[in-house]
């Protein structure tokens, strides 16, 4: 297994990119103090290794979603079925069984 170490660089470039995944590497480049360039070869080593990815999501809250976190409790043998219903529904967007199957976490987005 490789192993890649994120130095400060690397971090304040991953930093940038979560506060506006379309900045111009010129802009990261003059806020970290390096070129241009150097942000551009340090992004495309960071994609190349899929370290680092630049993805566009809608905000739901805007368009009047409001995210919920349901956390059940249920008996062991219903778990997985429960679970599995979950997460077939369009507006579940993840599930995790909990204590040992007898939780389950779960998040949504409803309206």
């Amino acid at each position: 297994m490789h192993s890649t170490v994120l130095d400060k660089i690397d971090r304040d470039l991953a930093h940038a990119l979560q506060i506006d995944g379309r900045v111009q590497f010129n802009k990261i480049a003059d806020v970290l103090g390096v070129s241009a360039s150097t942000v551009a070869r340090r992004y495309h080593r960071l994609y190349s290794a899929g370290l680092l990815r630049v993805v566009a999501s809608v905000n739901l809250s805007r368009l009047g979603y409001v995210a919920w976190t349901i956390r059940l409790r249920c008996t062991p043998d219903a778990a997985g079925g429960i679970a599995a219903a979950l997460a077939r529904r369009s507006d579940t967007f993840w599930v995790h069984l909990l204590s040992g199957g007898t939780e389950i976490s779960c998040g949504t987005q409803a309206r």
